[in-house]
């Protein structure tokens, strides 16, 4: 019985050497696949990190774009609205120059009038005519107090 025991004990000590060779082959290939898992997951997150870093890049260029477009839109609407004034003005002006008083070389014959393209014939007509006998063509005096002014109604200074 002694011989059994001694060599169930030998097969027992055996077992058990050969599990730790195994448990310690096991953490081997365990810390290689965790090492391999780890590298992958820094790979991905490094792919990620480049990807974000372009996307941003982009937006920025984007937005430095939209910017400018947007000033180069701004300006030319300035630019717009500046000539709509100058036009507006410039019409006002020639109506003015239009109704101010003009001498024509040699003098118009009695029944005409001098005007920028000439003499012409002084048309008359019934107290009903539809033009406006005043010099200030005003609809209401709001309009006149308004400080608003349509030059097709009313005098315009």
């Amino acid at each position: 019985m002694a011989a059994d025991r001694e060599h169930l004990s030998s097969l027992v000590n055996k077992r058990g050497a050969e599990a730790q060779e195994d448990l310690a082959a096991f953490r081997a290939l365990a810390s290689e696949q965790h090492k391999a898992i780890t590298e992958r997951i820094g790979d991905a997150v490094q792919r990620q990190t480049g990807e974000i870093a372009r996307l941003v890049d982009r937006s920025e260029r984007h937005s430095d774009l939209l910017q400018r477009v947007a000033a180069k839109v701004l300006g030319g609407l300035l630019v717009l609205a500046l000539l709509g004034l100058a036009v507006r003005e410039g019409q006002r002006y020639i109506a003015t120059i239009g109704d101010a008083p003009i001498r024509c070389s040699p003098p118009c014959n009695v029944g005409q009038r001098c005007t920028a393209s000439g003499c012409r014939e002084i048309k008359t007509g019934t107290a009903t005519a539809s033009k406006p006998t005043s010099s200030l063509r005003m609809v209401s005096f709001a309009t006149l107090a308004g400080g608003s002014c349509s030059e097709r109604v009313m005098f315009c200074p």
